[in-house]
């Protein structure tokens, strides 16, 4: 059994010097045309989302492969009809639910697996943890050790190239959601629901691929331990 996970992220600035320091960093010096330097800052703004120094975490979603109910944790989104999706009032009391659920996940033996978690969703996780002062006691570098495939397996190192939503239609294991990604920073402020959808969709995408290559990269039996769970602050 193995425990998928994928999570979804808005921009996020601590203040308005914090927001300014960023488009300071951040911007192409190049530009002389103010048309074009607001341009840039839009840019700049949108694609913050992908950086945890200046994105948030909304949705973090996972599934155990045993099971067909997906398990979504937000930041401040419940759904009224699906019980799985349970929202938290502020970001640090959703990392803490989800670094206790990987830890449990790691208890009982069970793999991780991502869709390019090595480089994005774990390093996203982490930077997170350390803004909101939360200490989870994990094997960091064991999570993301790109050798690493029995405590965690990255399914998108296994492919030279190509987006989920491309390996997903060449493997013949899509979903019916067309949401583009860049779409759900946005989406987020006016409909979280379907940014929900949208991530129970890359888990279910994630589950079909790891389902065709996980034959190919077996499990170690080994059991891993996150002792120092129980220490999170």
């Amino acid at each position: 059994m193995a425990l998928i996970i994928d999570i979804e992220t808005i921009s996020w600035f601590k203040d308005e010097e914090h927001k300014q320091l960023v488009l300071k960093e951040r911007q192409n010096k190049t530009l002389k045309d103010p048309d074009k330097i607001a341009e840039n800052h839009k840019k700049i703004i949108n694609e913050a989302a992908l950086s945890p120094y200046t994105g948030q975490l909304t949705v973090i979603g996972m599934k155990y492969t045993d099971k067909s109910e997906s398990f979504i944790y937000t930041l401040g989104y419940t759904d009224p009809v699906d019980s799985y999706v349970n929202g938290f009032p502020t970001e640090r009391e959703l990392l803490i639910a989800v670094w206790a659920s990987i830890a449990k996940a790691i208890d009982n033996g069970e793999r991780l697996v991502t869709f390019n978690g090595k480089s994005f969703d774990l390093p996203f996780l982490f930077i997170r943890s350390l803004i909101n002062n939360i200490n989870a006691g994990l094997d960091y570098m064991g999570l993301i050790h790109p050798y690493n495939h029995d405590l965690h397996l990255d399914i998108k190192s296994l492919f030279d190239k190509g987006s989920l939503k491309e390996i997903a239609y060449a493997l013949d294991c899509k979903t019916d959601n067309e949401i583009d990604g860049s779409e759900l920073p946005e989406l987020w402020k006016s409909d979280p629901a379907k940014v929900v959808e949208k991530n129970k969709s890359d888990l279910i995408q994630t589950e079909k691929i790891y389902e065709r290559v996980k034959g190919w990269i077996p499990q170690r039996l080994q059991m891993y331990s996150s002792s120092k769970m129980d220490s999170i602050i």
